[in-house]
């Protein structure tokens, strides 16, 4: 049986190696999943939730380095579930393991690895992901709070997991119980999985807004990216953004521990506003801002997306005076033309505008998306 076993085991890395090669393949011929470094610091890719055979997950951990490098990405943790080794029969080691094979594939691939494991409990408090740990093996406890004391005793941090998933909470909203106070109080509980798999919490938006928590998407993938159920669901794989001096541990978790995140899934982006906005900034240029009119004619300006993100834009409220795009779709890397125009040919407009647009696939809060002034010099004369 374990011969056999194993045997499987082969077969799924070799076919999922040959699908992180085609995969990896598209990724450096399509433009996509490219954003900007912004407020003066780097942006990085990031997945922090997945398993391994090293607890009830399907692939090598050396795998989950190689997905990660085929799509791009900058940095993962591998969270084993510390009190489930449900192949252990089969796959020998400690709860350290699935880290240190994948650490070192990371070194090799430019990938870094966070050491990391899943404390699995019922709600409350649910399950916790306890990331820059120094070793897994202790937090296998009886009594969650002891592994939740010896996360903050090895200077750990702890994300909640999947707040709303339904084997927890039956009709999917997620809930906040006094044992995440605790955790709050204690300064361990970091931030909170808005987006996993293809699930989104707004509940967990705004509480990562109200009480000052970073925003965390990740897959929780169990089966090889390439075959994994929302596969033909999202557009992409869910991912954090991390914005940090580099792509050190270090660095990594003194963004995160700052909240100097925001969550990329399904096309769209989900965060907090001073990041939105500046990758908006930081994306999009304007070419000219200058409108020299007669009458009716329009006045046409060139807008270039320079990142890997399709921007939605919609405009918020007509002007009585001047016509603008109603809507706007910023493909990546693409040239596009804003248009204006008087309303009326027999007027005369000579001032400074902004016009508002709605960027409908950026939330900065649940149901709340991104509103970004574009300005312009008017200067249209009356025909005559």
């Amino acid at each position: 049986m374990g011969k056999m076993w194993c045997k499987r085991v082969g077969w799924i890395a070799l076919i999922s190696i040959f699908y992180a090669a085609g995969a990896f393949a598209q990724a450096v011929s399509v433009e996509g999943d490219f954003f900007p470094d912004i407020l003066g610091y780097q942006t990085f890719k990031c997945d922090f939730h997945m398993h391994t055979v090293f607890s009830d997950g399907d692939v090598w951990p050396t795998l989950r380095v190689r997905e990660a490098w085929s799509e791009g990405l900058d940095a993962i943790a591998i969270t084993d579930h510390i009190e489930s080794q449900q192949k252990a029969e089969y796959v020998k080691g400690d709860r350290n393991t699935s880290y240190q094979l994948a650490a070192q594939t990371g070194e090799q691939y430019g990938i870094t690895v966070i050491p990391g494991g899943e404390i699995t409990r019922s709600m409350p408090p649910g399950h916790l992901n306890a990331l820059f740990i120094k070793d897994c093996n202790p937090l296998q406890t009886r009594r969650w709070q002891d592994a939740v004391a010896e996360v903050k005793k090895q200077d750990g941090i702890l994300i909640w997991n999947h707040p709303g998933w339904e084997r927890q909470q039956p009709d999917g909203i997620a809930r906040w119980y006094p044992q995440h106070d605790s955790l709050l109080q204690m300064g361990i509980l970091v931030g909170i999985e808005v987006v996993n798999g293809n699930d989104y919490y707004p509940e967990a938006h705004q509480w990562c807004l109200d009480k000052n928590l970073a925003m965390f998407g990740n897959t929780d993938v169990h089966s090889s990216i390439y075959d994994h159920p929302d596969v033909d669901i999202i557009k992409h794989r869910p991912m954090t953004l991390v914005f940090a001096r580099d792509n050190s541990a270090a660095a990594l978790r003194e963004a995160i521990i700052d909240r100097r995140t925001c969550v990329y899934w399904n096309d769209f982006l989900i965060g907090e506003e001073r990041f939105l906005r500046a990758i908006f900034d930081s994306a999009i240029v304007i070419k000219n801002r200058k409108a020299d009119l007669i009458g009716r004619n329009s006045f046409r300006t060139q807008v270039i997306n320079n990142s890997g993100f399709t921007f939605n834009l919609q405009l918020e409220s007509l002007d009585p005076l001047v016509e603008y795009n109603r809507t706007i779709r910023l493909k990546p890397g693409s040239k596009n033309i804003l248009s204006l125009r008087s309303r009326n040919s027999r007027q005369t407009i000579v001032e400074k505008v902004k016009i508002h647009y709605k960027i409908t696939n950026m939330l900065v809060g649940p149901g709340k998306s991104l509103v970004i002034p574009v300005a312009f010099d008017l200067n249209i004369k009356a025909k005559e």
